[in-house]
């Protein structure tokens, strides 16, 4: 007897899943694999309703089309390597939402396309590994070969709606993407410039169709049952285009996640969400925090880590907000909608308990000063228990602390965080700077590199440093020009050389 089912949903509907539940409940036995185009339609919500039966499997076709795999020599891959659990995909489709929640909506279709390059391109490590996931998995270990890579960019790309190919080379297991936006086609090859990156900070994109057509194919052969054979015709992206792309995107992302909130002193300060970081199998949100003056002058900022996610409060508070206000002219007689009000008021009241506790006493004051005077950066946790608040801390978190980072303030009182990441024969940084618009407050991220360490200066240099070494005017031609490097400083005449 065949215990064997296979089951096609185009987009895993609520409708489909409740029919899965019911044909597993119905053939306790049974193995059933569900076959998905692309996870463009799946939500985390819908997938958590799934039943979590092992003998459920979904297979994400992706790159890898019945189409494909009939032409392909990786038909097995077809067959075998992109298949989930429940688990699995759950975990995986929060991965890809998490980063479409940091594409603005303003963004133009190649601007998304670049912005998801980068990401992976910094957020993935090239390995041969044989061990390693080479389909979507990658998202959780980090780790991948080409297949990988362009199987995940292809993902990102079916669920921005931009049509994406995966292109397998004539040469054995490796591959690379095009995309085509209106009538211009683009040749990207992520797992390259991704193995470049992590080789050496200072590397520029290479690979984002913005090389030589003759110097791709030199590389780049696509297999014989390709669709795309004819690369004459790829527009080539130029140097400077991408870096007017680049502007554009720091800009943008510079608002990104960053709050402003009052403590009951009438105090102010500032959080942004710079980073996720991963210490253990435990994910951190890394803040920058900043004291907000009566003048408009910022103090005090400071780099920080926390389990606590402060965006999705203020992102759940605005909604419940929102879908309150569009409840305010219906008649509370009519008893559907009066239920509703009520439910979504006493969601809000819990929301805004647990800013209220964020902002006096997670952030408060008193607590932030014994930090720094300790050198620590972890914030904690904080959790509620039978209708109170209470402040965590994971012991293990503690390594997060040997950070090595300082803080300056220039002339114009612009302030600025420096965080060392890496040191070979040059010193490498995160660089921070909080805007001095009052109105439109953001945080720029850049990577800079120097020639000395400066976190670890006489505090005598911090105004050289501040208003000539990285005023922003050698700051900006240093991104612009030398990937963030900005040459030796002469410590002894304090004159650059």
């Amino acid at each position: 007897m065949n215990n064997k089912y296979r089951i096609e949903a185009e987009y895993l509907t609520l409708k489909d899943i409740n029919d899965i539940n019911g044909f597993v409940a119905s053939k306790r036995d049974a193995e059933l694999l569900v076959l998905v185009k692309n996870t463009s339609n799946i939500s985390v919500s819908n997938l958590e309703r799934l039943s979590p039966s092992k003998n459920i499997s979904i297979r994400i076709a992706g790159g890898y089309t019945k189409e494909k795999s009939d032409r392909s020599r990786n038909a097995e891959y077809y067959e075998t390597k992109n298949i989930y659990t429940r688990d699995e995909l759950i975990l995986i489709i929060k991965k890809l939402e998490t980063i479409e929640s940091l594409i603005k909506d303003n963004y133009s279709d190649i601007a998304k396309a670049y912005y998801v390059y980068k990401y992976l391109c910094n957020y993935l490590t090239f390995s041969k590994d044989e061990k390693t996931s080479e389909n979507l998995l990658a998202l959780l270990t980090r780790k991948t070969n080409s297949i990988g890579y362009s199987i995940i960019f292809k993902e990102m790309m079916d669920r921005l709606g931009i049509e994406c190919d995966l292109v397998e080379s004539i040469a054995q297991n490796y591959a690379w993407n095009t995309i085509t936006i209106g009538d211009k086609i683009y040749a990207l090859d992520l797992a390259w410039d991704s193995k470049l990156y992590h080789d050496d900070n200072n590397h520029r994109i290479e690979y984002f169709s913005n090389q030589p057509i003759d110097d791709f194919l030199a590389m780049h052969k696509p297999a014989k049952y390709e669709r795309l054979q004819d690369y004459s015709k790829m527009t080539l992206l130029t140097d400077e285009f991408l870096t007017n792309l680049d502007i554009v995107i720091a800009e943008e992302q510079a608002s990104s996640n960053v709050y402003t909130f009052t403590r009951n002193d009438k105090t102010l300060f500032l959080v942004g969400i710079i980073d996720e970081v991963m210490v253990g199998n435990k994910k951190l949100y890394k803040y920058l925090y900043c004291d907000l003056l009566e003048n408009g002058r910022k103090n005090n900022p400071m780099i920080l880590f926390s389990e606590i996610d402060i965006s999705h409060f203020v992102k759940l508070r605005n909604k419940t907000e929102a879908e309150l206000k569009n409840l305010v002219n219906i008649n509370d007689s009519d008893n559907r909608f009066l239920k509703m009000k009520n439910e979504l008021s006493s969601k809000l009241k819990v929301i805004n308990y647990n800013i209220v506790y964020f902002t006096d006493y997670f952030m408060n004051r008193a607590r932030l000063q014994k930090l720094n005077e300790t050198k620590n950066n972890y914030l904690g946790y904080f959790q509620t228990n039978n209708d109170t608040i209470e402040t965590l801390e994971d012991k293990n978190m503690y390594v997060i602390n040997n950070i090595r980072a300082k803080k300056y303030r220039r002339e114009d009182n612009s302030v600025f965080v420096v965080e060392k990441t890496k040191q070979d024969k040059n010193f490498y940084y995160n660089y921070y700077e909080i805007s001095n618009n009052q109105n439109n407050l953001k945080i720029y991220k850049d990577e800079i590199i120097t020639e000395e360490d400066i976190t670890n200066l006489d505090d005598d240099l911090d105004e050289y440093v501040s208003n000539v070494y990285i005023s922003k005017a050698r700051l900006n031609l240093a991104l612009r020009n030398y990937a963030g490097y900005l040459g030796c400083l002469n410590i002894k005449s304090n004159k650059k050389d």
